[in-house]
């Protein structure tokens, strides 16, 4: 395991607890990685393109974030 993997298990350890599926926490793990290490603004829209999903429906990404 290298630092960048230490590091972020580190910060998103606690995440599980958050999301009651599965499938919601690993879109809110890939939505976080892509606001990480995308390039420009900081955007919901940047963190869906890092991933290449230009072309999908994008209303359960954004969901991540209008959800209690």
């Amino acid at each position: 395991m290298n630092l960048v993997d230490y590091l972020w298990d580190q910060i998103t350890t606690g995440w599980a607890s958050v999301f009651p599926q599965e499938r919601s926490l690993q879109r809110a793990l890939a939505l976080a990685f892509g606001l990480v290490c995308g390039v420009g603004k900081r955007t919901v829209t940047r963190a869906i393109c890092f991933h290449g999903n230009t072309q999908k429906d994008w209303s359960a990404d954004y969901k991540v974030f209008s959800r209690s």
